[in-house]
């Protein structure tokens, strides 16, 4: 017996690239389903596949690697295990369902991932002290993304070089993945003999047939079906039951496809979440009158018109993209002497078919996991239509038919276009509806979200959050004007498009949200996720989808946003007895007042040329926290004792706010402005500071604090903090200001300041601190005001 080619491994995943609809990059043009896979996802798959071999084929040696880089000896090389490791770090997005890779290379290396970034996670929360339920600091994310293996693309992602590669990282990962394959390979082995006994069992059926026929046609297709493993239970009401096995129906159309002599099925979920393919391998006797075009249209009309308006159907003819790209003799008219061309089925066709049981597993919600096969066969489903006597002429259409069920399949596609098109989805965030302070509220936070969030489709989403919220509390907007409906039960989309409402499409937009999982930042966002609203307007989105809505949805919806009204506007929030509206108004009332008062102090003081420098003062002792007012107490002392000497001497105002650190420790935040006496050295200005504030405290704290013991501190310093750590220009500690450089005052007072201030509007807990500050008197000499 002569074995079937078994695909190779670059080939397997050059093809199985084809069978993913999207890329990354362009994830979000697609009417708005989660995907399940990327191209990019394949390529990072492979690269994993390649390491895990060489892992498995013992090439890697751990104390020769870790020798290596401990040595330094050559350099050529360690450079090509960076760029290696670094290829096959995974980013977190292109895996959103990692448990459909099943391949044990894949599962054995993944999983070392997870326990290994589980283990940096824990040494720095050691580290610095913070308790595992608390979220970590920007700065400290970073700190993990240097030496994550699964990182997140919204983190600055280092490239691991010689000099930062977390090596002893990586020897673990090696000896751990060594022992999750030795551990995992007999039952990987016994899955690849099934395999392989399938691909040998289909290639002898192949062979008799070809025997029998002398002549075969291969017809392979992918029919995709939108939306197939959508929850069903709203649209049942409007279109009618749909049939319980509507794949099992599916198969009895393609059994009575003509000349048919056998057939395979698979089943895949490579593109939506919520879309299922059928993969399809047609074995036909030979026949002039076929046609690979025609017969797609036919059958995809057929599906369409035994599933109805509830799904909606396109089919690919997978031939075209063998032929293509890899074989023009692998599908179509193969002839029992052509050996070339029969091989080239079984290796480009049967062995991916089979081989790609080993990599991946469709995503199926649980009630079909049990009752939907991933492969079968059409054997029973042919001996059924032959028993009944069906026979090809029921499967012939005349060609004005044909047009006519173009036509239809033509008004179906139009139903599942988006419910908003791109021109209505771009003026919902408008924020130009509103009123002049709700706008500049909506400016102010802009500038927080900015700095915190780098990712530029997260930092969307919490604007759009913003933008919601504020026309919320300051309309009486419901979601959809129902006046238009009559008493219709069921709306159609041009009513529905009628009744719907500027705060209506800003909230079927909301289930956009990238803010799922992460920390949720303000009280606003995490009353949305505790109210459901953010699920719900992802289940409305799905909703409007369809051809018809029940107007009992629609109003489920406007009862939701009016209670979500009351709780934003209503309810009393904490100890300061203050509903989410009130808190908003407050901080922004704060947040202005502030920010009047820092244009005047700078433009006063950058009349002249000034150095200005942006520091943190920390004082954190080891048995118990200092207040802010204790905190403000000694910094005060300490700038009227230091006053006399250089730095201070030269200082001509300063201007702060009060802070809270992840732990809940108090520091100040501080822009201090410099006199010209500062350029000759201003790098060894916070230095200075830093010594004369450790010596102070040291000396100074117990009487001052009026403390019964000498404390002990855990920390106490002054250090330099970015201008404005999202602006390269600004990125330094430091920022010279000369008095004609009218540029450079502007971005200060328009940019840094408000972003400075900013963050006091958009704190988790809304905190409302104090805010510290020094302004010229009349006659120049400072004085400190708290507002």
């Amino acid at each position: 017996m002569v074995l079937p080619p078994n695909i190779s491994n670059e080939n397997f995943f050059k093809l199985l690239k084809h069978k993913i609809p999207t890329l990354y990059s362009t994830r979000y043009t697609d009417v708005l389903s989660e995907k399940i896979i990327f191209k990019e996802t394949i390529e990072a798959l492979k690269r994993i596949y390649d390491f895990a071999q060489e892992v498995s084929d013992d090439i890697w040696d751990v104390e020769v690697f870790i020798s290596k880089f401990r040595h330094k000896n050559d350099h050529q090389q360690l450079a090509e295990f960076c760029q290696l490791f670094n290829a096959i770090r995974l980013q977190k997005e292109l895996f959103p369902h990692p448990e459909i890779f099943n391949h044990l290379f894949f599962k054995s290396v993944y999983e070392v991932y997870v326990q290994l970034d589980k283990g940096a996670d824990h040494d720095i929360r050691k580290k610095y002290g913070i308790l595992g339920y608390r979220p970590l600091s920007k700065e400290k994310q970073e700190e993990f993304a240097e030496v994550a293996f699964i990182y997140d693309t919204h983190h600055q992602i280092t490239p691991w070089m010689t000099r930062n590669i977390p090596y002893e990282r990586i020897a673990q990962l090696i000896t751990h993945v060594g022992y999750q394959i030795e551990h995992g390979m007999n039952d990987h082995r016994k899955q690849e003999k099934n395999v392989f006994d399938k691909l040998i069992q289909q290639a002898q059926s192949f062979d008799h047939l070809l025997g029998t026929h002398s002549s075969l046609n291969v017809f392979t297709i992918d029919i995709r079906i939108q939306d197939f493993l959508k929850p069903r239970s709203d649209l049942l009401d409007q279109v009618g039951r749909v049939q319980n096995s509507p794949i099992q129906d599916i198969k009895h159309i393609l059994a009575r496809f003509p000349d048919l002599l056998s057939g395979l099925t698979k089943v895949e979920t490579h593109g939506a979440k919520e879309d299922l393919n059928l993969h399809c391998i047609l074995i036909l006797k030979p026949s002039k009158k076929f046609s690979e075009k025609k017969s797609i249209e036919v059958l995809q009309q057929q599906i369409q018109n035994f599933l109805g308006i509830s799904y909606y159907v396109s089919i690919r003819n997978w031939n075209e993209v063998i032929r293509k790209n890899y074989s023009k003799n692998a599908v179509g008219l193969i002839k029992n002497s052509q050996i070339k061309n029969v091989q080239a089925f079984k290796y480009w066709v049967l062995s991916f078919f089979f081989r790609l049981d080993l990599y991946i597993q469709p995503k199926l919600p649980n009630h079909l996991k049990d009752h939907l096969a991933t492969n079968g066969t059409l054997d029973a489903y042919l001996k059924t239509v032959a028993a009944d006597n069906l026979n090809s002429k029921n499967y012939i259409i005349e060609e004005s038919s044909l047009k006519e069920l173009k036509k239809v399949h033509k008004a179906l596609s139009k139903g599942y276009q988006p419910f908003l098109s791109e021109s209505e989805r771009k003026s919902v965030w408008s924020t130009r509806s509103l009123s002049k302070t709700s706008q500049a509220y909506i400016e102010a936070v802009k500038h927080y979200y900015r700095e915190i969030e780098p990712d530029s489709e997260k930092l969307q989403s919490m604007i759009h959050i913003e933008i919601f919220i504020e026309t919320l509390v300051t309309t009486e907007l419901k979601a959809f004007e129902l006046s238009v409906s009559g008493d219709q039960k069921m709306l159609t989309r041009q009513i529905l498009h009628g009744a719907i409402t500027r705060l209506g499409k800003q909230f079927i937009l909301l289930g956009e949200s990238k803010l799922e999982n992460p920390v949720i930042r303000t009280i606003q966002d995490f009353e949305l996720h505790e109210n459901g609203l953010i699920q719900e307007s992802k289940n409305a989105l799905k909703q409007l989808t369809s051809l018809q809505v029940s107007k009992e949805s629609i109003q489920s919806i406007n009862s939701s946003i009016f209670n979500l009204r009351r709780i934003f506007t209503e309810m009393s929030l904490g100890s300061n007895d203050k509903s989410i509206k009130e808190i908003r108004i407050n901080a922004y009332r704060k947040y202005k007042k502030r920010l009047e008062v820092a244009t005047i102090l700078f433009q006063h003081l950058m009349k002249k040329d000034s150095l200005i420098f942006r520091l943190t003062v920390e004082l954190i002792l080891e048995s118990e926290f200092i207040t802010q007012e204790k905190l403000a107490i000694l910094w005060t002392a300490f700038l009227h004792h230091a006053q006399r000497a250089k730095p201070l001497s030269w200082r001509t105002g300063y201007f702060g706010l009060w802070r809270q650190d992840e732990i809940g420790h108090f520091y100040a935040d501080v822009f201090i402005v410099f006199d010209d006496r500062a350029f000759a050295d201003p790098t060894s200005i916070i230095q200075g500071l830093n010594i004369k504030w450790i010596k102070f405290v040291k000396n100074k704290a117990q009487s001052i604090l009026e403390m019964n013991e000498k404390p002990h501190f855990k920390s106490h310093k002054i250090q330099g903090k970015s201008i404005m750590q999202i602006n390269e220009e600004y990125s330094l500690n430091r920022l010279l200001i000369e008095s004609t450089n009218k540029q450079r005052k502007s971005d200060f007072l328009q940019k840094i300041i408000p972003t400075f201030l900013s963050h006091s509007m958009s704190s988790p807990q809304l905190r409302k601190l104090p805010m510290a500050y020094s302004v010229p008197s009349p006659n120049f000499q400072t004085m400190s005001v708290a507002l």
